[in-house]
C-alpha cells in the first residue's frame, strides 16, 4: 500500500489497517493514519502470520491515535517487521507508544529505526519496556 489516507471514526472498533496474515511481503510506504483521540490501533500488525513473512512499514505518519503501530506476531514465529521514517503525532494528547510490540509475543523479529514520537508520550513499548525520544538508529525490538 503507497499513499494510504485512513481517517479513522473515534466510534469504531477496528484498527484503522490491521494485517493478520501474510505468505510472502506487505508494504505500507508514505500513507497517513489519523484521528482525533481515538483509543485503538492505527496498523495492527497480528497472527496468525506466515513463519516467512515480511512487513515493511516506512516513511508514515500517524496522528492522535493511542497506539499507532501494535505487533502482536504468535510466539516462534519467525516473521519479521522493519519499521523506518515514522513519525507519531499526539496534538489531542492522545498518542500513548508509537511502537508497541505486545507482552507475549516474538521478540527479535522487529528492527525500528528513524523514529519520532512528536508528542507520543513513548517512542517504544516493547512488551512493557518503555522508550522516549527520538529512536535515530536502528533498534530490535
Amino acid at each position: 500500500m503507497i499513499g494510504l489516507f485512513c481517517s479513522i471514526n473515534n466510534s469504531s472498533t477496528n484498527a484503522g489497517i490491521s494485517l493478520a496474515y501474510s505468505a510472502a511481503v506487505q508494504t505500507i510506504r508514505e500513507s497517513i493514519i489519523e484521528s482525533s483521540g481515538w483509543t485503538g490501533d492505527g496498523i495492527l500488525l497480528n497472527g496468525p502470520v506466515s513463519s516467512t513473512a515480511m512487513t515493511v512499514i516506512e516513511n508514515t505518519h500517524v496522528e492522535d491515535i493511542q497506539f499507532p503501530v501494535h505487533i502482536n506476531y504468535p510466539a516462534g514465529t519467525t516473521a519479521m517487521t522493519t519499521i523506518s521514517g515514522f513519525t507519531g503525532g499526539s496534538a489531542a494528547g492522545g498518542c500513548n507508544s508509537v511502537i508497541v510490540r505486545q507482552a507475549g509475543s516474538q521478540a527479535g523479529n522487529i528492527l525500528v529505526g528513524a523514529i519520532n514520537p512528536n508528542g507520543c508520550t513513548n517512542t517504544l513499548n516493547n512488551a512493557g519496556a518503555t522508550t522516549s525520544g527520538n529512536v535515530v538508529a536502528w533498534a530490535t525490538m
